[in-house]
C-alpha cells in the first residue's frame, strides 16, 4: 500500500513536504520518484563535490555545490540549501579554506537528509 506523502512525518527529514508537494503539483508518484532518484544520485554527486574540494578545484566545487543545491531545493530541503549556498559563496570569493569549512558543516546535514529520504521511502511501502 502506498503512503500519501502529505501524511508522512517529515519532521526529521529536513524536507518541507508542503513546499515539495506544491512544486510537483501534488503528483504523488512524481514526488516518490524524485525522492527515490535523489536518494540514489545524491551520494554520487557528493562524492564528486568531496573530490573537487579535496583536490583544490574551487571552481568545480562551486559548480557542483550549485548543481546539488538545485536538486535539493526541489524537495524543499532548506537547511541543506543554505549550507550548499555557503560552499558556493566561499568558492566564488576564492576562499578555499572557507569552502572546506562549509563543506564540513554540510556533511552532517546531508547525512541527515539522506536518512530522512530513506525513512520517507520506507513509509511508502
Amino acid at each position: 500500500m502506498d503512503a500519501n506523502l502529505a501524511n508522512t512525518d517529515d519532521s526529521s527529514s529536513g524536507i518541507d513536504m508542503t513546499d515539495f508537494l506544491q512544486r510537483v503539483g501534488h503528483d504523488q508518484e512524481l514526488a516518490w520518484s524524485i525522492l527515490a532518484e535523489l536518494k540514489d544520485d545524491l551520494p554520487l554527486q557528493l562524492t564528486l563535490l568531496h573530490s573537487q574540494i579535496k583536490s583544490g578545484d574551487i571552481d568545480g566545487a562551486t559548480r557542483q555545490a550549485h548543481k546539488i543545491r538545485g536538486a535539493v531545493a526541489n524537495i524543499g530541503a532548506v537547511k541543506t540549501c543554505r549550507l550548499l549556498s555557503e560552499v558556493e559563496a566561499s568558492g566564488r570569493k576564492g576562499d578555499m579554506p572557507g569552502q572546506r569549512q562549509a563543506y564540513q558543516r554540510l556533511q552532517l546535514q546531508i547525512d541527515s537528509l539522506l536518512t530522512g529520504i530513506t525513512a520517507l521511502l520506507q513509509q511508502k511501502n
